[in-house]
């Protein structure tokens, strides 16, 4: 009786498999041998071939890997989906601390402005106060309108990655 095997990739549910002997099915042409081996993987590749060449001469042997191996092949498709998941979020942190600084200088500049010039015609600070607001909500809202753009170009995209 063999144990669970995960012959494709990690993150995928275990399948039912049926084992068959080779000699009562010759026409199952690909085999896949699974075995422990303790040493370097070239040491087993001379062993393996003449143990698979009495089996069957017209069996070819295409590669040998270790279990590190097969588990780093098996993740990479998920790794290089983080990584891009890491470098947009660094991106996105980078636009964001760049954006509130221009934002509040913007800001700022337009309030001393603004403060000068309206300074003789306010009566009372709120106004001053909504000045300021205003011309930063306007810049906000285009922020967010290019913001919305930009991720519904990309929707299609990123969700053919996740």
């Amino acid at each position: 009786m063999a144990s669970d095997f995960k012959a494709r990739q990690l993150d995928t549910d275990l399948l039912p498999e049926v084992y068959l002997p080779y000699e009562r099915f010759p026409m199952i042409r690909s085999m896949r041998v699974v075995m422990r081996f303790a040493g370097p993987v070239g040491a087993m590749v001379r062993p393996v071939r003449e143990v698979l060449a009495q089996v069957d001469a017209t069996q070819p042997v295409y590669e040998f890997e270790t279990l590190e191996q097969a588990l780093d092949d098996s993740i990479a498709p998920r790794r290089f989906q983080l990584l891009l998941l890491e470098v947009f979020a660094a991106a996105a942190l980078l636009l964001a601390v760049i954006g509130i600084r221009w934002r509040d200088g913007m800001v700022r500049g337009t309030a001393d402005t603004r403060d000068r010039r309206t300074y003789g015609f306010a009566s009372r600070g709120y106004e001053i106060v909504m000045l300021v607001v205003k011309q930063g909500m306007r810049l906000t809202l285009v922020g967010i309108r290019v913001g919305l753009l930009a991720a519904a170009c990309l929707t299609r995209l990123m969700a053919s990655l996740l």
